[in-house]
This record gives structure tokens, C-alpha cells and sequence, in this order.
């Protein structure tokens, strides 16, 4: 645990007891600190995480991304399905409590307007989310199917 607080303290996540915020799709993408922290978490050892630190974390030394092995990218985008299915949970209870109070206004006006642009907001947040799910679910599978070969073969 420590090996991975010093390593994501030293990367731009200083105080832990905060949360540490993704932009989707931008985080995800290429240079992006998403995947990288997943792969961290998806690493076993504080050997191997003090060893894979600059791969990793390439962005931050100005060098070309390293290749990482195709497990470690499945552990980790497994990790970041699972964590993605929980935020799209959430914003499903933040629609529903949106849908809630905007179903029980009597009047239309400003709140109704804002309540309907929110509602339209999370719904579109969501659906971002859901894309980067989907992605990672899709690498998943794939790396099933190649251990199925592996195995077959």
C-alpha cells in the first residue's frame, strides 16, 4: 500500500483522504492518468511497482509510453470496469432523484428549466461513462478469448 501512495503522491494525487477526479473521455485516453492508475492497483508487488513507476507514469518524464504486458492491462481495465459500473450506478441515482423532483413541481419556471438541463447533463455524463465501460469490456473479453486459446492450444 505504501509503495502505491508514494508512487500516485509523486504523479499529482498529494492528499489521498480527497478524491481524485477523471475527465472522461479525455483522462482515458493517451497520457491520460486513468490507466495508469489502474495499472498500478493492478500490480501485485511493491517490486513491481517501484520497477513499472516510470513506464507507467510516462507522461510525467516526457518519454514515449511503455509497452506493458497484455495481463496487466486486463487486471487493470477489469479494475476500471468494475469501477465505472459503480459510478454509472451513481449517476443513475443522482437521474432518478433528479427525475423525482422535477416529476413533482406544480409550476413550470426557473427550477423546472434547471431541473430538466441537469437531468439532460447526467444523462449525457453517463452515457460517457458507459462508453469508456464498454471499452474496457471489450479488452476483457478479448484477453478471455486469449487465454482460451492459450489454453486450447
Amino acid at each position: 500500500q505504501s509503495a502505491r501512495r508514494d508512487v500516485v503522491q509523486r504523479h499529482g494525487w498529494e492528499n489521498l483522504s480527497e478524491p481524485f477526479y477523471f475527465q472522461l473521455p479525455v483522462e482515458a485516453g493517451v497520457g491520460g492518468r486513468m490507466m495508469p492508475l489502474f495499472r498500478l492497483l493492478a500490480l501485485d508487488s511493491p517490486a513491481g511497482i517501484r520497477d513499472a513507476e516510470q513506464a507507467l507514469f510516462w507522461m510525467d518524464c516526457r518519454a514515449t509510453p511503455a509497452q506493458t504486458s497484455w495481463e496487466l492491462e486486463a487486471r487493470a481495465r477489469a479494475l476500471v470496469c468494475r469501477w465505472l459500473d459503480g459510478v454509472a450506478a451513481d449517476y443513475d441515482v443522482a437521474i432518478d432523484a433528479v427525475k423525482t423532483v422535477h416529476a413533482s413541481a406544480t409550476t413550470q419556471g426557473p427550477c423546472v428549466a434547471f431541473a430538466r438541463q441537469l437531468l439532460t447533463a447526467l444523462q449525457s455524463e453517463k452515457m460517457l461513462v458507459v462508453l469508456e465501460r464498454d471499452k474496457a469490456a471489450r479488452f476483457c473479453a478479448a484477453a478471455e478469448d486469449i487465454l482460451t486459446l492459450r489454453a486450447a492450444g
